[in-house]
Parts: structure tokens; sequence; C-alpha cells
């Protein structure tokens, strides 16, 4: 079964991208694919080169950061849900990704950002940050989504809008075909 590490942008409990990443990974088990949901983001310590063995070889890896890591290492792919906060992405999501660098987790496997906010354009300057990001650490293929209105296209911990919908099961498709 291939397996998705879904990374989630919002420590608020009931956030509607919450409930867009609940609805993803529904979507991918409707395809036989599993999504996984790191929920230590924000427990990681900030990124220091010095605690990184890709850097220097001597370093011990915090424990959950190790954890993190083998997570993303034994996925098939990447996604990436996430509100807007001023203009960008939060920042123990940047850090985490941060983690993932010096360990080539992500690379050259599948990656899904998809950013939601209250706004018409739903993020989209999160979802470039975190694109430009991911296309850095060498993630590919990278889809986006931005879904805008988030707030009219939710109820009841699902995604209830059809273009929305339809949306996130063309991304899932996308995923699973790896391109």
């Amino acid at each position: 079964m291939d397996t998705f590490l879904a990374l989630h942008g919002s420590l608020r409990s009931g956030s509607h991208t919450g409930t867009v990443l609940a609805t993803l990974g529904s979507l991918l088990r409707e395809r036989g694919a599993e999504q996984v949901t790191w929920n230590g983001l924000a427990a990681l310590p900030a990124y220091n080169p010095d605690l990184d063995p890709a850097e220097d070889g001597t370093a011990v890896l915090p424990a959950g950061v190790h954890a993190f890591r083998t997570a993303a290492e034994s996925a098939r792919g990447l996604v990436v849900v996430s509100p807007e906060y001023a203009r960008g992405y939060p920042g123990f999501l940047k850090n985490g990704l941060d983690w993932l660098v010096g360990s080539q987790a992500v690379f050259d496997r599948p990656a899904a950002v998809v950013t939601a906010s209250p706004g018409w354009k739903g993020g989209e300057l999160a979802a470039d940050g975190l694109a430009a990001v991911l296309t850095m650490m060498g993630a590919t293929p990278l889809h986006t989504l931005s879904i805008g209105q988030v707030v009219l296209k939710v109820d009841g911990g699902r995604v209830t809008d059809d273009p929305a919908l339809a949306a996130l099961s063309r991304l899932a498709d996308r995923l699973l075909a790896g391109h």
C-alpha cells in the first residue's frame, strides 16, 4: 500500500485545513493508499546544523527528528496542507521541512501542497513559498492547490464544495500516478 506522509500547518483543533487534510486522506484511502499525518512538527527542536549528522557526521540527531525523518523516508510521497499566515506559512512547518533537507527524505518523490484560507485566493502566497522550498529539496513532481473562501466549502468535518472536492480528487489521482 502506498503511504503518503502528511504535514499539517495548523495547530488549531477544528481548523479548516485539518478538514481539507482529512478529506484528502479519505480520497487517498478510497484509492487504496494511506495518508499518515505527522502530528509532532511543533515538538521538533529548532533546526540546528550542529545536531544534524548529515552536516558533520558526528552529531546525534534528536529522537523526534530521527522518527520524523524515518517516517518521511518510508513514505512514497509528501502532502503538505497549510493555512496562510501573514502572507506565508507557519514557522513550525518550515522548521520541520528544514530538518528534512539534509536527509534527502523527499528527494525525487511526489509532493502536493494544499493551502486554504477564508480569503479569495486561498493562501496562494503560502503555496508558492512551500512549493519553492519543496522544489529546492528535490521533491518532484510538485502539485499545488489553493482553496479560497474555505469557510464556505467545509461542513461537518468534510469538504462539501463540489469544485474543491473535484480538485482534491484530481490531486489524489496525480499523487498516486506520481506526476
